[in-house]
């Protein structure tokens, strides 16, 4: 059994928003690279704008393309902006929590809050930037560094023979 104590900060609250955010936008992170690269392709396109003297007239009016990367340029922001507002506005977010981690599952205890959840609950795991991330099925993480934790072999060990997809984890 691994146990630990826990105390979340606002920014391992953000890197949680920030990987979440990652995963859910990769569509839009594809659209706008074919969009960029769209847009420097565009003077390839000269026979379709014989009114264009120049390179980069052809760019000048091919603008309004680039309009949707600003729209992909403030979701990071808007994100974080909504994380901080969350953390400040939901106490339990940064309560210290105790983790119990065995061949059962997972326990999670705070001051305002309990609660134990099995492992065949637990769809997905993963090491990122020096955090552990346990989804469920329900996309609800538990998250905790990997420093929080004595023995990272042992529970990565553990985590790899419980969890169907696992993705890092040698690297933790």
């Amino acid at each position: 059994m691994t146990r630990f104590d826990y105390q979340p900060t606002l920014d391992d609250y953000l890197a949680l928003n920030h990987y979440a955010m990652l995963r859910r936008s990769r569509i839009l992170l594809l659209i706008a690279g074919v969009t960029v690269v769209l847009f420097l392709l565009s003077p390839l396109t000269a026979r379709l704008h014989p009114e264009a003297k120049s390179i980069l007239e052809i760019y000048r009016s091919n603008l309004s393309i680039l309009c949707l990367l600003a729209v992909f340029a403030i979701v990071p922001a808007v994100t974080r902006l909504a994380a901080k507002k969350r953390w400040n506005a939901a106490a339990e977010l940064r309560e210290a929590k105790t983790f119990e981690i065995d061949e059962s599952g997972l326990r999670v205890t705070a001051r305002s809050f309990s609660g134990f959840l099995e492992w065949q609950l637990i769809t997905h795991a993963e090491f990122w930037r020096g955090y552990f991330l346990l989804q469920t099925g329900q996309n609800q993480f538990y998250y905790f560094p990997a420093s929080a934790t004595s023995d990272r072999k042992s529970l990565v060990e553990l985590v790899s023979r419980k969890v169907i997809h696992t993705k890092n984890l040698n690297k933790a």
